[in-house]
């Protein structure tokens, strides 16, 4: 077990306090704080303490990848951790992105080396050859915006926004944009379709069509919309339709009439409360409205999403655990005063409406598994007891799971595990190890299976906590 330092990433839309509280080491970190990396990626790897000497988490892994990984991992993945885990505080809206697909990702990367883009350019949108597929976890309240959802929804959504650009995504929507003055607009996003687009289903050209609207026409360029005035009057408009749908029901009910369904009202009010925080940090940017396309998500602490390449999203607010395959890929569509690289960003979209893809859950009695059926990652966020017992885990992570399951045995694979709250004691192999809020440990493969439990405190005291275990899905 090896002590690990994250990598601390201070981008604008981080908290000013929540990831400075949780990590002590942290504290003197003034200003936005987003995300803290534990992980070995090449531009930005962990640092590690091997007997007082600090390395970075790569090297190591590198110099003995068949003790650090285990045999399977290193033959698999090769001299690298093919995962790598955040914490990560969103305080204001991140930018709207996509991931890209394995082979969209080493085509870009060698593209943009060709190019003589250096890596750490601003303008560089494939840092490695790595597609990305990430997980969330709430540790708190936490709210998103995730893939795209029912089309009927979209529509009444952009129906409620009183300008031209909703307007002409609503025809785009409904497959009327061939035959109205938006057709040149329609000619101009099909022209901006991935090859893929031959097999996709008449519904899926539409909304690429009108999220192409959304963040790549240029139809209004250079006048100036208030956006946050445009969502929050139409945010307004439906809250009263709302609360004259309630009375309605209301009176329905007393005279023994069923009410009416208000399920998609209330899906799209979430929309427009996504929407209208993101106007507020970025009241000029019209790709706010992509945001009434998406599925509102709202993950309680211990629910958790699982994003594939291609579907767009967009973090809202809230502390939350992340784990993805090693990159850091990411292909900004708006939302963001970074580089946006809407082509590529529209290369890889996966325009089909659907549900947010939720993990397989496997509870126990000391926390629950996530696993999003990737070999590459599971986490675990669990708990153990004691006199101080602060988990940010409550029914909410049970959602679905049927009864109580063991979770897989990860003994053989390298882990890095987070302490979280509290105080625990992590025993292995070779040795034991105290980890207080804020610290971590990597476990090599080799170290074989550990046991986390509360710490003793003089006497028959325990301490207790929570923690973030991630591993290798294989």
């Amino acid at each position: 077990m090896i002590p690990i330092r994250p990598v601390p990433k201070r981008y604008a839309w981080g908290s000013c306090d929540r990831l400075q509280s949780l990590v002590p080491a942290m504290r003197g970190v003034l200003g936005p704080l987003a995300e803290l990396w534990y992980g070995g990626h090449p531009q930005s790897p962990s640092t590690v303490d091997i007997r007082g000497v600090e390395a970075p988490l790569d090297d190591m892994i590198r110099d003995d990848p068949d003790r650090m990984l285990g045999v399977v991992a290193s033959h698999r993945w090769g001299p690298m951790l093919p995962y790598l885990l955040k914490v990560i505080a969103v305080r204001t809206p991140l930018s709207l992105q996509v991931h890209p697909l394995d082979f969209e990702a080493r085509a870009g990367f060698h593209r943009e080396n060709a190019a003589g883009v250096p890596l750490d350019a601003r303008e560089r949108s494939f840092r490695d050859v790595h597609g990305k597929s990430e997980m969330v976890v709430a540790l708190d309240d936490f709210r998103a915006s995730i893939g795209f959802a029912p089309i009927a929804m979209q529509i009444a959504a952009l129906r409620l926004v009183d300008h031209d650009r909703a307007c002409l995504m609503v025809w785009m929507l409904e497959g009327k944009a061939d035959a109205s003055p938006a057709a040149d607009d329609a000619r101009e996003a099909d022209s901006r379709m991935p090859d893929a687009a031959v097999s996709w289903s008449a519904p899926a050209r539409s909304v690429f069509r009108a999220f192409w609207v959304a963040v790549a026409s240029d139809r209004d360029a250079g006048k100036s919309t208030d956006w946050l005035a445009l969502l929050t009057a139409a945010r307004e408009r439906l809250d009263r339709r709302l609360t004259a749908g309630r009375m309605r029901d209301g009176a329905a009910c007393s005279a023994g009439v069923a009410a009416s369904p208000s399920f998609m009202d209330d899906v799209v009010r979430l929309m427009f409360d996504n929407a209208v925080d993101a106007a507020r940090s970025f009241p000029d940017d019209p790709t706010v409205l992509a945001l009434l396309m998406m599925n509102p998500v709202r993950l309680r602490p211990g629910e958790g999403a699982f994003i594939t390449p291609g579907t767009p999203h967009a973090y809202i607010r809230g502390v939350g655990a992340e784990i993805m395959t090693n990159s850091d890929n990411v292909l900004r569509a708006g939302l963001t005063v970074k580089y946006r690289d809407v082509p590529n960003a529209l290369r890889n979209l996966r325009p089909m409406p659907e549900p947010v893809r939720r993990p397989e859950c496997f509870a126990g009695v000391d926390g629950v598994v996530y696993r999003p059926g990737l070999d590459e990652f599971a986490l675990k966020l669990g708990h153990v007891s004691g006199a101080y017992a602060d988990a940010p885990l409550d029914a909410h992570a049970f959602h679905e799971t049927a009864g109580i399951v063991p979770p897989p045995e990860c003994a053989s694979r390298p882990r890095m595990l987070v302490c979280l709250s509290g105080e625990l004691r992590c025993s292995g192999g070779t040795g034991t190890v105290v980890l207080r809020q804020g610290d971590a440990v990597f476990v090599p493969a080799a170290d074989g299976s550990i046991v986390i439990t509360a710490r003793r405190n003089g006497g028959n005291a325990k301490t207790g906590g929570a923690y973030l275990l991630a591993s290798t899905g294989l």
